[in-house]
């Protein structure tokens, strides 16, 4: 089968060499028996089958790279010999003139301007709308006078910047609706790029909410600045909901700027490959959070009964695991190496003494041991880090391998 294969691969890459136009490159690419469904409507139906049965050697050919060069950049394909206005107003008419061009061409039924047939400019738009929503989040997070303001802001420029960052996510999920329906949703939840634009879209929807909320809210109250530290009730909470979200928001749409980066030929490798050491990091990252409940919840059983009745419990030194969310947080922090040995030891009061220390009893002030529960957390913390490690070893091997 492996033979039959390679054959099949020469013989197609023979037939492209055999192209001499992009007319005849169109005729050999462009019938649809054989299809998937999803690919049906592409500009290259076969060229879709051609990627995905793995068919390099036809890819490689000098004709087919030409036509997919020609189809890329349509009657842009000539951007080598354009003149330099020509260029200019090439470039102007998808950035600063874009949206009133997309209006135009949406009015006129897509007659023009026939660019934004071309996948070269609309890219160029894209990226463009992008970089517009970037500079609106940077106004947002570094030009905000007001962080006791509990409505509307007060700047037109920053409502304006809000609203403008909530229309372009609008847009990006009704794009991508519209690619899910036509690819459908296990095609479409094959490119990892989707999830993150997925998650985006879910954090976008869910602080328009909040914020939306919290608006009303301080609307129908009258109270449209307080200090932050005195903000109670739901609606401040809404508030507050509505910047968490929106804060992993900014960190993942800057994050979706490899979308446009990844096609320069110096970046593009680079971005590519660790796009995908991050899925199998994501992967191995699971199983470090299983790692981290099991051990959190361990660790947090024997150390909170000190807790509560005083014991092991300093002014400024609490313990890493007499809280359960402490428990887990310094276990995560500790595949990092932030979790010092002596961090385990049971002290009473800071004081200084046997690690099992948790106490004095009797008039005598007798000192108390409980030496068992110490080196009972001490192998539970060892046994952690153990496994950390083993887990770090299996990403190294695994993406070594591959």
């Amino acid at each position: 089968y492996q033979g039959l294969e390679r054959r099949l691969n020469d013989t197609v890459a023979d037939l492209a060499g055999q192209l001499r136009s992009h007319e005849e490159l169109r005729v050999f690419l462009t019938p649809k028996e054989g299809i998937q469904l999803p690919a049906v409507d592409t500009r290259l139906p076969r060229l879709r089958l051609a990627i995905d049965v793995g068919l390099t050697g036809f890819l490689a050919k000098d004709s087919v790279q030409a036509g997919l060069w020609q189809e890329w950049a349509g009657g842009w394909a000539d951007w080598g010999s354009a003149g330099c206005w020509l260029k200019i107003w090439r470039l102007m008419l998808h950035t600063v003139l874009g949206y009133p061009a997309g209006l135009v061409w949406l009015a006129t039924l897509g007659r023009w301007p026939e660019s934004f047939d071309y996948p070269m400019a609309r890219l160029l738009s894209q990226g463009w709308a992008y970089c517009l929503q970037m500079v609106a989040l940077v106004m947002l997070v570094l030009k905000r006078p007001n962080v006791d303001q509990r409505g509307a802001p007060e700047s037109p420029l920053l409502f304006g910047a809000i609203v403008f960052v909530w229309i372009y996510q609008a847009g990006t999920m009704a794009a991508g609706g519209l690619r899910m329906l036509r690819y459908g949703f296990r095609r479409f939840l094959s490119t990892p790029t989707n999830w993150l634009d997925m998650g985006i879209w879910t954090l976008t929807v869910v602080s328009f909410v909040e914020w939306m909320a919290a608006v009303w809210e301080a609307e129908r109250s009258d109270v449209h600045q307080a200090s932050r530290l005195h903000w109670l009730g739901a609606d401040s909470n809404r508030l507050l909901f509505a910047e968490c979200f929106l804060a992993f928001a900014i960190v993942f749409n800057g994050l979706k700027g490899f979308y446009f980066l990844q096609l320069s030929r110096l970046v593009g490798p680079s971005i590519i490959s660790t796009a995908r050491c991050l899925m199998d990091t994501v992967i191995y990252e699971l199983a470090v959070l299983y790692l981290l409940g099991s051990f959190g919840l361990g660790l947090y059983f024997l150390y909170h009964p000190y807790m509560r009745r005083g014991a092991a419990k300093g002014p400024q030194n609490p313990g890493p695991f007499y809280h359960l969310e402490d428990a887990v947080l310094n276990l995560f922090w500790a595949f990092f190496g932030y979790l010092q040995p002596y961090d385990v030891h049971l002290r009473y009061d800071n004081k200084d003494g046997p690690p099992g220390l948790v106490g004095l009893a009797g008039l005598e002030q007798r000192p108390v041991e409980h030496g068992l529960v110490f080196w009972t957390s001490s192998l539970l913390t060892m046994i952690f880090h153990i496994l950390i490690i083993i887990v770090m070893l299996n990403i190294m091997v695994g993406l070594l391998v591959k």
